[in-house]
């Protein structure tokens, strides 16, 4: 398979990201997180996500440094953990665990411990990511700075008014990066 074909399909995976976090902030928005079909929307989204992020950090690498390497390997660990909380939603809500036991293991230390350090690998990769593809130069700055905002509103999304920010930024920076990323794949691919 020649390079530029794997750039372009990460491409159209960045850019499916971008589509599913829309739809799935959409979703949330509306309070629908609570169906089964949510648990599993999520889990294909982010497994779009995984590929988007090797993609865009491989056409990066040669020209980014440590900053673009760190926000990607805590991005790729957030997901990690975002994996593991929507495989245990999907237990919940397809009855193999019941509610007793959901809030058994939300008084197990190594959960809360999970859940802080997941959400902080989250917010502080997305920020590096940002920072990184702004330093790297090879996809438009605007885009980095996307993502650096998406980070920090994720932070404070849990105030209402902050989640339309984060759904719409968030959405903005992976459509922007999946669309340069199809456009300079000749630029970048020997």
């Amino acid at each position: 398979m020649k390079t530029q074909t794997l750039f372009r399909l990460g491409a159209i995976a960045t850019l499916l990201t971008a589509i599913g976090y829309l739809i799935g902030e959409a979703m949330y928005l509306f309070g629908n997180v609570q169906t089964l079909f949510f648990a599993w929307y999520f889990i294909i989204v982010s497994v779009f996500q995984v590929f988007a992020y090797i993609a865009l950090y491989a056409a990066q690498a040669k020209r980014g440094d440590v900053i673009l390497f760190v926000g990607f390997v805590l991005s790729i660990l957030g997901l990690l953990y975002s994996f593991m909380d929507s495989e245990r939603r999907l237990a919940w809500r397809t009855g193999l665990i019941t509610d007793a036991q959901l809030a058994q293991a939300a008084q197990i230390t190594s959960f809360t411990i999970l859940n802080i350090i997941g959400n902080i690998s989250i917010m502080l990769g997305w920020i590096a990511f940002g920072v990184g593809v702004i330093r790297s130069g090879i996809f438009p700055r605007w885009a980095g700075i996307l993502m650096i905002l998406a980070g920090v509103f994720m932070v404070i999304r849990d105030f209402f008014i902050f989640e339309y920010f984060f759904a719409v930024f968030s959405s903005l920076a992976y459509g922007w990066l999946g669309w340069a990323l199809w456009n300079k794949t000749r630029e970048i691919a020997p």
